[in-house]
């Protein structure tokens, strides 16, 4: 019964119109979740992915530790993680503005070159491997379709 109250709790997170860390944090886990799950499982993103390997953190802007972290583990796939200072310096750093513009962004609901252009959201570090991460998240958008 605790297990299905506490989906209840998030579906009502997810359809709620409420903008804010918490929503943005499961928005932000699911999404990288499923992405990861086309990273080490399907044949086109295994390749574009490589031999990549490093760190990601995806911050909101006014938060001084990451929301999440994205990381190739040890055993060699990829994995979504809470933030661990111990796991050294990022390869590359996404920052939202607000937390509207991560839940929008997480939602597909941005044109992510204007928001980029308008300074909604940074990438700073090594930006080809974002650009491949990106890749592998439109997959699995076409693929999985999130809720809005």
């Amino acid at each position: 019964f605790l297990k299905i109250n506490r989906l209840v709790k998030i579906g009502r997170c997810i359809k709620s119109s409420t903008r804010d860390v918490r929503k943005l944090k499961l928005l932000l886990g699911v999404g990288l979740e499923a992405t990861v799950t086309y990273m080490n499982r399907d044949p086109k993103c295994m390749e574009i992915m490589g031999c990549e390997e490093g760190r990601v953190d995806f911050y909101l802007q006014d938060l001084p530790t990451p929301l999440l972290s994205l990381m190739k583990s040890e055993d060699g796939w990829w994995q979504v993680r809470d933030f661990n200072i111990t796991d050294g310096q990022p390869k590359v750093k996404m920052m939202f503005k607000s937390a509207e513009i991560g839940i929008l962004s997480c939602q597909n609901l941005l044109d992510h070159k204007i928001s980029s252009a308008l300074g909604e959201y940074k990438i700073l570090g090594y930006a080809p491997m974002m650009e491949k991460i990106g890749y592998c998240a439109k997959v699995t958008s076409l693929q999985i379709p999130l809720p809005v």
